[in-house]
């Protein structure tokens, strides 16, 4: 990776990770929201990406709502596969992965259930090591 990346996170998208990260979903959500709306093409489905899974983890933690989380992860998920994986600072494989497999347990458990979904399960943003190390990340 190089400073040359298509799609480095601004502060205010460092911003929505770390909310992430803390599970604030709602506020991560406005974080990436700010900067979602100045974007298009590839970049425009990184950030929509973003935001649906975090809107679906909110949905899952703070209202139960099966429907809205499952929803908001298929086209979050969804969203994130059109995006080169190279093109940006956060591991989205893994990302997709996580986010895939709890899609899979709410439609193994179903509605009813979600409750059964704890915090400790949601996934993380995580860099890829190669941008943690980069100086310009810091800006």
């Amino acid at each position: 990776m190089s400073p040359s990346l298509p799609y480095i996170l601004s502060p205010t998208g460092r911003e929505g990770v770390r909310l992430f990260n803390e599970q604030a979903y709602y506020r991560c959500h406005d974080a990436f929201e700010a900067v979602w709306i100045k974007t298009a093409g590839a970049e425009r489905h990184y950030y929509q990406g973003l935001i649906q899974i975090a809107v679906a983890f909110y949905k899952i933690r703070e209202e139960k709502n099966w429907r809205g989380a499952t929803s908001l992860l298929t086209t979050g998920i969804g969203h994130l596969k059109c995006v080169d994986p190279g093109d940006v600072e956060l591991n989205i494989e893994r990302l997709v992965q996580e986010s895939q497999a709890i899609l899979e347990v709410l439609n193994a458990i179903g509605a009813e259930r979600i409750s059964e979904i704890s915090s400790s399960m949601l996934p993380k943003l995580h860099y890829l090591p190669e941008a943690e190390s980069e100086p310009w990340k810091a800006e």
